[in-house]
């Protein structure tokens, strides 16, 4: 009969807790962040200036910008000369700004009346999943193959 070593017993069991920790839900996970405070100005040369605050913590978020009319709620267009807090990145926080080069957009296809004046924007934060799981399953499976397979006299097969 074959019998594992206490020490194997012991890695087993170091190997469950940690994919269990992996996936289990933690209150850093669930806390929750908002967009709040969007406004915009658009200047003479076809630039827009769109800005907001994210609340959250300094963590990786990913944000979008939309351009939308109240009096067509259909009407949705996702700007993509844009720079500045937009994209991936650690955006949390007050006063945060999107530069959108209309023009560009306008030569792409965008079509803009500027004599309508219901236009607004919606900025979406998402906050990035962690890869640190990504991380510790490679460091448990590393250690798992050291000593399953580098040191096999860690096990007492009788």
């Amino acid at each position: 009969m074959k019998k594992v070593s206490g020490f194997m017993e012991g890695l087993c069991i170091v190997l469950f807790l940690g994919v269990l920790t992996i996936f289990y839900p933690t209150p850093l996970q669930s806390q929750q962040h908002t967009v709040e405070n969007v406004g915009f100005e658009v200047l003479d040369n076809n630039i827009a200036v769109i800005e907001y605050d994210l609340s959250g913590k300094d963590r990786r978020y990913t944000v979008n910008l939309q351009l939308r009319r109240r009096g067509n709620p259909t009407y949705s267009f996702e700007p993509q000369a844009v720079m500045g807090d937009v994209g991936k990145g650690k955006f949390a926080g007050e006063n945060r700004k999107i530069i959108w080069s209309m023009e560009h957009d306008m030569e792409e296809g965008l079509v803009f009346d500027p004599f309508v004046n219901d236009y607004y924007f919606t900025v979406q934060a998402r906050r990035n999943r962690r890869t640190g799981w990504i991380w510790i399953t490679a460091i448990l499976g590393g250690a798992s193959w050291y000593f399953l397979v580098e040191n096999p006299e860690v096990l007492d097969i009788k």
